[in-house]
């Protein structure tokens, strides 16, 4: 295909990328926006949509795969509390963009929370560093889906989980974190609160958790 034909078949000729304002605005949602389309999940494997020749494809590179279970190079896997498992490779279906690169969060199965950087094809994963441990420190990440990329950092919420939570009248200590796009950065806690569990377990509904962009300013919402 030329690049006239490739101009005709884009049926969003005027948009303009603008990468802060795509993460503030885009930031809570279920999909990941990026120069020329998104990413997006359906049946645990990640699609991009390429706005320029208006093509939608799995981010797979195996011949004959059927896209259908963990065998292909798209699928993501996120945590299953029904039966326990917790151990994943994208936490929440949570897709985030930024800077030519794919993000998402990992879970082992000691239930340490990494951030991990995919190339733009979902290719060449390196864990970048650890957003909090629950073996080593009683803290986990609250809600993948309340998390957002901007000016370098990724800002998310932590909780820690205290064995004195039901004396507590289910009251947990939850932080504000943000931590740097750089390789074993640590976390920085801006804030903490105390919010009662039960609530906090609906993170990313209605009544739960967000973290919003506007202005240059960021703002967490519980």
């Amino acid at each position: 295909i030329n690049e006239e034909q490739s101009d005709n078949n884009n049926p969003f000729p005027d948009y303009v990328y603008n990468q802060e304002k795509e993460q503030g605005v885009y930031g809570q949602s279920d999909m990941a926006i990026a120069e020329n389309g998104y990413y997006y999940i359906i049946d645990n494997i990640l699609y991009f949509y390429n706005i320029d020749s208006d093509i939608n494809m799995p981010l797979c590179s195996k011949v004959n795969c059927r896209h259908n279970d963990n065998t292909c190079d798209a699928y993501v896997s996120t945590i299953n509390t029904e039966n326990g498992t917790f151990e994943c490779n994208c936490m929440g279906e949570k897709i985030m963009y930024y800077n030519g690169s794919i993000y998402c969060i990992e879970v082992t199965k000691d239930r340490d929370y990494y951030l991990c950087q995919y190339d733009a094809t979902f290719g060449n994963k390196e864990r970048i560093t650890k957003l909090a441990s629950v073996k080593d420190e009683q803290i986990m990440v609250s809600d993948a889906q309340a998390c957002l990329i901007s000016d370098g950092y990724m800002y998310y919420y932590a909780s820690y989980l205290d064995s004195k939570y039901a004396e507590n009248d289910y009251t947990a200590s939850f932080y504000a974190c943000r931590i740097k796009l750089d390789n074993n950065s640590s976390r920085e806690v801006l804030g903490e609160f105390q919010f009662p569990g039960d609530y906090a377990m609906k993170a990313g509904q209605s009544n739960g958790f967000s973290i919003y962009f506007t202005d240059n300013s960021i703002y967490f919402y519980a």
